[in-house]
């Protein structure tokens, strides 16, 4: 592999990884507000639930808004490497080198 692909494929896994944590997050968050919203309908009177679950929300809006700045600058930086290298990309080196000779 080239640098440029080898660049490429990292950018690539490092995205691939921040998605799969991101959808372990989320589906943990789904359960544990189903478990908490369960328990504001079995307890109404109790605000600590409904304080619990609004804090567990401001939470999970971070963590997706933190995700979200993480993704935007892996595709940045995918963009500035596919800009830079266009031409390589174009005419990969095996057309290439035949000009050489």
């Amino acid at each position: 592999l080239s640098t440029f692909d080898g660049k490429v494929l990292a950018y690539h896994g490092n995205q691939r990884v921040c998605e799969g944590l991101q959808f372990d997050d989320m589906s943990r968050y789904f359960v544990t507000r189903g478990k908490v919203s369960s328990k504001i309908v079995k307890y109404p009177n109790l605000g600590d639930y409904i304080k619990y679950l609004t804090e567990l929300d401001e939470k999970q809006f971070l963590h997706i808004r933190v995700f979200t700045n993480e993704l935007k600058m892996i595709y940045c930086c995918l963009f500035d490497i596919i800009n830079k290298n266009f031409d390589k990309i174009k005419t990969p080196r095996s057309q290439m080198s035949s000009n050489l000779y």
